[in-house]
């Protein structure tokens, strides 16, 4: 009986050191290999809760084929990034504002650290993602002759 008690209780102090240990994962949007691509130019980014933050951070750099697999520390080191936000709390996802948008036809990568009540904290690993907003303006664009046309405006005008 006192052996499966100190069983029991070495896997409650491996699964406390685990939690202390656990990183954040970058979700959405992106990918880890390879590279997304997205309609939007200010998307929601989202990331998996660690139960010690206090908050989180978002770094979004420029991206090219040589970024994939890089971890923040790389990526630092070769230049700033684009947009950085800090979130207090245990909120789970952030949008960018209009101002913030980030440029069509740009490839980015992006990380989220799990931060502590000091500051410091993981990185998660980058997830690579493409910003191509032609596509969901084309899209517009169809649906709006399918609006016009079913108004009773002709082809010619639409044109």
């Amino acid at each position: 009986m006192r052996k499966i008690l100190i069983i029991i209780f070495l896997i409650f102090l491996v699964s406390l050191v685990r939690a202390d240990d656990q990183d954040p994962v970058a979700v959405s949007p992106g990918e880890k290999t390879g590279m997304a691509i997205i309609e939007q130019s200010c998307p929601t980014f989202s990331w998996t809760a660690v139960s010690w933050a206090a908050g989180y951070r978002i770094a979004v750099f420029k991206a090219d084929r040589f970024s994939l697999g890089l971890s923040y520390e790389e990526k630092k080191t070769q230049e700033d990034p684009v947009l950085m936000k800090d979130i207090k709390g245990s909120a789970l996802s952030w949008t960018p504002c209009a101002k913030n948008r980030l440029t069509n036809g740009q490839e980015y990568i992006w990380f989220v650290q799990a931060v502590d009540a000091n500051g410091n904290g993981v990185w998660s690993e980058g997830n690579s993602f493409k910003v191509i907003t032609e596509l969901s303006f084309a899209s517009i664009e169809e649906k709006l002759k399918e609006k016009l046309e079913d108004s009773g405006v002709s082809s010619e005008s639409i044109a």
